[in-house]
């Protein structure tokens, strides 16, 4: 677990379990969460794992670095790279990863600052 201090000196936890990494007040009620979905995809003679962002929501907390801390989280308590879905690709996916609101932006900052890589969907269900 993760402790976070809003701009409003607010302690939030973040914690990583199950492919989501769950965001809580002082009180324990979740406030935020980010949800993932592991692909496997083929690399040479290997596979390779990573977690695909399927939903993000951090409601009143957005624009204060907990999103980047819990896509930080994410990759360093699961080993994997992040993964999500083409911010210019506007078409709704079944899997829920398109990305809607603020969730353009935020996918491709993250992916300049190195902490999302890609930009595709992937199409294996998992």
């Amino acid at each position: 677990m993760v402790e976070f201090k809003t701009k409003n000196d607010e302690k939030l936890s973040v914690e990583y379990e199950n492919c989501a990494v769950t965001v809580e007040d002082e009180n324990g009620m979740e406030v935020g969460k980010f949800e993932f979905r592991k692909i496997e995809v083929p690399v040479g003679y290997e596979t390779d794992t990573y977690l695909h962002l399927c939903h993000m929501d951090l409601g009143q907390y957005k624009g204060q670095g907990l999103g980047r801390l819990c896509l930080q989280v994410a990759r360093d308590e699961s080993g994997m790279m992040i993964g999500a879905s083409d911010p210019n690709d506007h078409e709704k996916k079944d899997d829920g990863s398109h990305l809607i609101g603020d969730g353009p932006g935020f996918v491709r900052k993250m992916q300049r600052e190195g902490l999302i890589g890609g930009g595709e969907t992937p199409d294996d269900e998992e």
